[in-house]
């Protein structure tokens, strides 16, 4: 029966299409193997069904049988067939609306490009929330708990407001911030959201209510409560739209069902997916962890603190073309010392100069145990395209991230340890 089913799924296939000479997708596990494969399909038991599939190094193992690969194995499915670039969540978007189109950042980590919805039940079942649409699902709801903040405008995301961003990551536990611009300068009110449609926002502080339109603050930054649902098992890089934290209920040809932050059920096409990296208790991201020491020294002295899930500069990280979800931004000369979790046996990143740099950048990245050198890249240039590498840890309890100078002195050394994680396998 189930090769009945795998063949009538396969037969579902356009058979114009060359697949075989012509995949769409490359597939990473958590081990490091790769496949490339000219369809992928995700049943909702979580069995992924691969048509063509092919292992990049010859040296591999056989492809998988149909039925033998888990979504517990993936690390990341990434889309390779070109196409015009991933469409952004507003691009739909009517003129007379660009004013409520906002940038929503999840608890559970990424952000998400929206236009805010005229609200529906602001309360239903006692959760505040807001009302969002985007161009695959016409309204939606977000519960305020699931939210860290709301970023007000157009602008991109990699050109975050310098407080905004700080007060972001430094959430206050029992209120809420609007955050808005004076003639002074940045400064925060606190209290309480109260609702936020595209007509504008009501907050509430100890003294007064405050109102206005989104061009009258810069944002919101939301209190971090305590019942926070468990971080979900994938986060989709959407391009424009966003990177989104979701949970996979399951994929086909013609595209993806996830379940957003607050359970909407919501499906895109394969079209608008750039990667889906999905969590695991076999990997261990590096941005969730402290450091046991952490330096960021310039040339001549100038300090550059690392920065989580952004480059050093506060921007989105990427490299070349390529938009990384998660990992550390850095400034030569670095150094990010971590205990490795017990268990787990590799590093796996991908490294390179962040686009931001504007083609400068000259540098080496290196992971050390001690005085013991586990990786050194040699010398790597903004040229470059990103890099995967993955590390043996041998036994290491403790490694050391340096980012060494090049031959350029520190001009432009925005390097990025993209999607940098430990691997147990």
């Amino acid at each position: 029966m189930a090769l009945l089913v795998w063949l009538l799924w396969l037969s579902s296939f356009s058979t114009a299409t060359a697949y075989a000479v012509d995949p769409r997708f490359l597939l990473t596990t958590i081990d490091g193997r790769q496949y490339r494969a000219a369809a992928v399909a995700i049943d909702e038991s979580g069995r992924v069904s691969l048509r063509d599939p092919a292992p990049i190094d010859a040296d591999a193992p056989p492809s998988p049988a149909t039925d033998s690969l888990d979504v517990s194995q993936l690390s990341r499915i990434e889309r390779l067939a070109a196409a015009a670039a991933p469409p952004a969540a507003t691009s739909s978007t009517a003129p007379g609306n660009a004013s409520a189109i906002v940038t929503i950042y999840p608890a559970a980590g990424g952000w998400m490009r929206v236009r805010l919805a005229p609200a529906g039940d602001a309360t239903a079942g006692g959760s505040p929330r807001i009302r969002a649409a985007t161009e695959f699902v016409a309204a939606f709801d977000l519960p305020m708990k699931q939210l860290a903040g709301v970023r007000f405008g157009t602008a991109q995301p990699a050109q975050p407001t310098d407080e905004f961003e700080q007060r972001l990551r430094r959430r206050d536990a029992s209120r809420d911030q609007l955050i808005v611009r004076t003639d002074e300068g940045v400064t925060a009110f606190f209290g309480a959201l109260e609702s936020l449609t595209p007509a504008g926002w009501t907050f509430r502080t100890d003294a007064r209510t405050l109102s206005g339109d989104l061009s009258r603050a810069v944002g919101i930054v939301l209190a971090k409560v305590a019942d926070v649902p468990p971080r979900p098992g994938a986060t989709l890089n959407l391009g424009d739209a966003g990177i989104w934290p979701a949970d996979v209920a399951s994929a086909d040809d013609s595209g993806v069902a996830f379940a957003a932050p607050g359970g909407q059920p919501i499906r895109v096409p394969w079209s608008a997916v750039m990667t889906i990296d999905f969590r695991s208790d076999r990997v261990a991201w590096l941005s969730d962890l402290e450091p046991v020491e952490a330096e960021g020294r310039g040339f001549f002295g100038a300090e550059w603190p690392w920065r989580r899930d952004r480059s050093v500069t506060g921007g989105t990280l990427r490299i070349g073309r390529r938009t990384l979800a998660r990992g550390l931004g850095v400034h030569s000369r670095s150094r990010l010392t971590f205990d490795v979790p017990e268990g787990f046996d590799a590093l796996a990143a991908v490294i390179g100069i962040d686009a931001a740099a504007g083609g400068r950048g000259d540098v080496v990245f290196c992971v050390l145990d001690g005085e013991r050198v586990l990786f050194d890249s040699g010398p790597v240039r903004a040229a470059d395209a990103p890099r995967e590498i993955v590390v043996e840890l041998v036994g290491a309890r403790r490694v050391t991230l340096l980012v060494d100078f090049g031959d350029g002195l520190d001009v432009g050394d925005h390097a990025d340890w993209g999607e940098a994680r430990f691997l147990r396998r």
